[in-house]
């Protein structure tokens, strides 16, 4: 075994599941359309560990905030390879809120609402909806949570 799997079986036996970080610090945006703030590659079969252990399932995580009542926060894992949306979380919270999405599948076909099998493209985008153009909604922390077996 690598250094890198140990560290990972390692990481497994842990209560939270290990992550693949995609944004941290201040990401904010007024604009009530997407607004992309990262892009990153992602293989779920990159993170087998020796062949024991395999992704089955991941989370989407953020910590999200709008800055007045009546708006929501909206953030989107946009597979950008098929041009299509992943998955959506949403917050209308004043204070930073941590948010997860349902089980996102992984699949061999390319259907929606799943993340690929394979390496694909993968956009995170922020947008807002109530409130003016003048107020903001925050991202703090995205990331997504790998589910073993």
């Amino acid at each position: 075994m690598s250094l890198f799997d140990d560290l990972l079986v390692g990481a497994l036996l842990h209560a939270a599941p290990p992550t693949k970080q995609i944004l941290s610090g201040l990401v904010q945006t007024n604009l009530t359309g997407p607004d992309e703030w990262g892009c990153f590659p992602f293989d779920p079969s990159k993170y087998y560990a020796g062949n024991q252990v395999h992704v089955r399932s991941i989370v989407l995580c953020a910590v999200l905030n709008v800055s007045v009542g009546g708006q929501t926060c909206t953030l989107e894992l946009f597979d950008k390879t098929l041009g299509q949306t992943v998955v959506t979380i949403t917050s209308t919270s004043l204070s930073p809120a941590i948010v997860r999405s349902g089980v996102i599948p992984i699949s061999t076909t390319g259907a929606a609402n799943t993340i690929a099998s394979t390496e694909h493209l993968y956009g995170v985008r922020l947008s807002r909806t109530g409130g003016s153009s003048s107020n903001y909604v925050v991202c703090k922390y995205a990331a997504l949570e790998l589910n073993f077996t």
